[in-house]
């Protein structure tokens, strides 16, 4: 079953792609008040959210030069608003909403001051992530999905957005359901949920089995695949919340682990990028500051520039292959099939309007 389930990842690898991760730089967090204390406080607690999902690591916080980063938090503010929120049903209905401020922090700037403390960020091009997951409470046995279990549902994403990784939960449609069952996943028959997975076509797969023992007590396993690789981890948690906490926070710390940590290690390049289709100022003006957001990009340059056409040189943590990838996910911008006539070693793009 292992081999045949792990053809099934070798299919995925190859039609799949990274998503890109809207949002990275913004977050919204309590604040007690509009006073210039308490938006300041929430803007640092803003901050600690934002740089656990741009490094992948939820210890940061503990670095000298991040707790500095932190105290100028205010610094690198973009934009901010406010609103309130109605509380939720069985709180105290005596209490006013609660205030939330909303801030979106300078991508740029925020980079290069990691960048500048030799602290890798993790780019916005990331695996996409499928979830199964099965839950036993006491009689019922269900799947979490949008339809049966929205409340579920909803938490599990948000908790994903928090950590910035795209997850996505199966429609459980009449496609689903003659393809895999509850005790599928619960008996975690890898090959089952291999079959059931490839209409997704999702970079991994993420499985749960969530096992309420009493109100407070709960025994929770995890699986995730992705290519040849195999990971399970297991835990206890005190609420279902928790629970899926965990599998969230899991499936961050072994993926930050390979594409930040790893990718640190990798040796920077220099290669070549040819854009066609640059009708004004405005385009290479537009086109220049993307590809610089690029998070594997360190540099860039340009050599030439025509009525139609612009040559960069781009320099890189990672290869041509890690390169294409991210261009791939710029809006507006195509891959060129090169031509023998083309300079050679050149990446050849067209920006569409």
């Amino acid at each position: 079953m292992r081999f045949l389930f792990l053809i099934f990842l070798s299919v995925w690898a190859a039609s799949s792609a990274a998503v890109e991760v809207k949002g990275l730089y913004a977050s919204e967090v309590d604040v007690a008040s509009q006073g210039l204390e308490d938006r300041n406080g929430a803007i640092r607690s803003a901050l600690a959210e934002i740089l656990v999902k741009i490094t992948g690591r939820r210890d940061i916080r503990g670095e000298p030069s991040i707790q500095e980063l932190m105290k100028n938090g205010p610094r690198y503010v973009r934009q901010y608003s406010y609103r309130e929120e109605k509380r939720a049903e069985g709180e105290d209905v005596d209490l006013p909403p609660q205030r939330k401020l909303r801030v979106k922090f300078d991508s740029f700037a925020l980079n290069e001051a990691l960048e500048a403390n030799d602290i890798a960020v993790w780019a916005e091009d990331r695996p996409s992530i499928l979830v199964w997951i099965a839950v036993e409470s006491g009689k019922k046995r269900y799947l979490v999905e949008p339809e049966g279990r929205p409340e579920l549902a909803d938490l599990f994403q948000k908790l994903g957005e928090k950590r910035g990784l795209p997850l996505l939960l199966p429609l459980m449609d009449l496609v689903d359901q003659g393809a895999i069952s509850f005790n599928d996943i619960w008996g975690n028959f890898d090959d089952r949920i291999g079959r059931a997975s490839t209409r997704y076509g999702a970079d991994a797969i993420l499985a749960g089995r969530l096992l309420k023992k009493t109100a407070s007590r709960w025994v929770v396993e995890w699986s995730l695949y992705q290519q040849d690789d195999v990971a399970h981890w297991s835990s206890k948690a005190g609420s279902a919340r928790e629970a899926l906490a965990q599998g969230v926070d899991g499936v961050f710390d072994l993926l930050a682990a390979k594409l930040v940590i790893g990718a640190a290690l990798v040796e920077s390049e220099r290669h070549k990028l040819r854009v066609s289709g640059i009708k004004e100022l405005a385009d290479f003006t537009w086109l220049a500051s993307r590809i610089k957001g690029l998070s594997l990009v360190e540099a860039v340059e340009w050599s030439e520039l025509s009525a139609d056409d612009a040559l960069f040189s781009l320099t890189i943590k990672g290869d041509e292959a890690a390169l294409r990838q991210a261009l791939d996910s710029v809006d507006k911008l195509f891959f060129v099939a090169p031509v023998e006539s083309e300079e050679k070693g050149a990446l050849h793009y067209k920006l569409e309007p």
